[in-house]
């Protein structure tokens, strides 16, 4: 069992070509176990409470849900605040956009282009500075943007349990208060979950 500070490693796949028919015998076999990637496991969270049969007495037998769901939602937003705390750090960052200026739609294509062209795997998820004027406010007021949901969301019916982001060009957009800022300069991201191990 791996603990605190330790390194492990992290399995990555290999790439593979495929093969045509006309190359016959002359086929490689890809054989290959792929490498790994060496994590230091430097962030640990939890969320620990305590619950009288008192106290939920008290409160009408609905202390323990209601408890369970706030931890639930602390602990989530500080690994969204961990995993964004260290998104620099990442190796295949590709900038978007101009610093301190309002974004664009042109940027929110041009960032999702970015992904595709790495041929990463959809759908996208995208976290924006919910409280810069040029972030997340300049996205609402890009018509194409807002009037995006209804028919358009694929997964507007299928799929609730993505807290609401807005999903367009193959990407769910959501505000955050966690992204990295530098006075007028918010450092949003668009990210494959699948490309990352957590």
């Amino acid at each position: 069992v791996a603990s605190y500070g330790e390194t492990v490693r992290v399995w990555i796949a290999p790439d593979a070509s495929s093969n045509l028919l006309t190359d016959g015998s002359a086929v490689p076999k890809h054989d290959s176990p792929g490498t790994t990637a060496a994590v230091t496991l430097i962030r640990h969270r939890e969320c620990t409470f305590s619950l009288t049969q008192v106290g939920a007495a008290i409160a009408g037998n609905n202390m323990a849900q209601k408890l369970i769901s706030s931890r639930m939602t602390w602990l989530l937003n500080g690994v969204e605040e961990d995993v964004l705390s260290v998104h620099s750090s990442f190796t295949t960052n590709a900038f978007a956009g101009t610093a301190a200026t309002a974004i664009t739609e042109a940027e929110m294509a041009e960032a999702v282009q970015k992904l595709k062209d790495q041929r990463a795997p959809g759908p996208y998820i995208a976290l924006i500075d919910s409280g810069s004027a040029t972030a997340w406010s300049a996205m609402m007021q890009i018509a194409n943007f807002v009037q995006s949901q209804g028919s358009a969301n694929p997964y507007l019916t299928t799929k609730p349990n993505w807290g609401g982001g807005y999903f367009w060009n193959d990407t769910y957009w959501f505000p955050t208060q966690a992204v990295d800022t530098a006075g007028t300069t918010s450092y949003n991201l668009v990210f494959s979950p699948n490309a990352i191990a957590i």
